[in-house]
């Protein structure tokens, strides 16, 4: 009979060095991993959006939106405001560390979209008076301008704050 060695205890392997633009690229250098389960991945095992990724998609949740919004009223009304405030929130906590810029111009972006397209195809939906598309989209983004500037300006505030931890947790 031989005889069995013992199994040799090694310590544990660091996590591997992030890629620049990777979502786990926050995560301290140096430090070891931690025995949880979930620790380093992304919520349901995916990785969080990317900038084309991002304006697509607040793209379609914002014309879906709109479009219910159209259906339900026949006009925007506060549902499109409250809709859009929150598609640019949930836009600035998703998007990788290099979609920041994307985050950060798409809400006047997407706005100026909706409200261009609906001047051209219903003016009625923006203003009760017919005037020409130049009044009605100028009328239009008066309208929500306070939706546009709560999105914006939290969309901004939510970006430096990300990027103010990420600077911390790189010292």
């Amino acid at each position: 009979m031989t005889p069995v060695s013992p199994p040799r205890l090694t310590p544990p392997q660091r996590a591997p060095a992030a890629e620049p633009g990777d979502w786990r690229e926050s995560e301290p250098a140096g430090r070891a991993p931690t025995r949880c389960a979930t620790a380093g991945r992304a919520p349901a095992g995916r990785a969080p959006p990317g900038p084309a990724a991002l304006a697509g998609l607040a793209s379609l949740a914002t014309a879906g939106s709109a479009g219910l919004d159209l259906a339900l009223t026949g006009r925007l009304s506060i549902f499109f405001d409250l809709c859009f405030v929150l598609i640019g929130l949930v836009a600035a906590l998703a998007v990788r560390a290099d979609g920041f810029f994307t985050a950060g111009v798409l809400p006047p972006l997407l706005l100026g979209a909706v409200v261009a397209v609906l001047a051209a195809t219903q003016p009625d939906s923006l203003t009760a008076t017919h005037v020409s598309f130049v009044g009605t989209f100028l009328t239009g983004l008066a309208h929500h301008a306070a939706a546009l500037v709560v999105t914006h300006l939290t969309a901004l505030l939510i970006i430096g704050g990300r990027i103010r931890t990420r600077r911390r947790a790189a010292r």
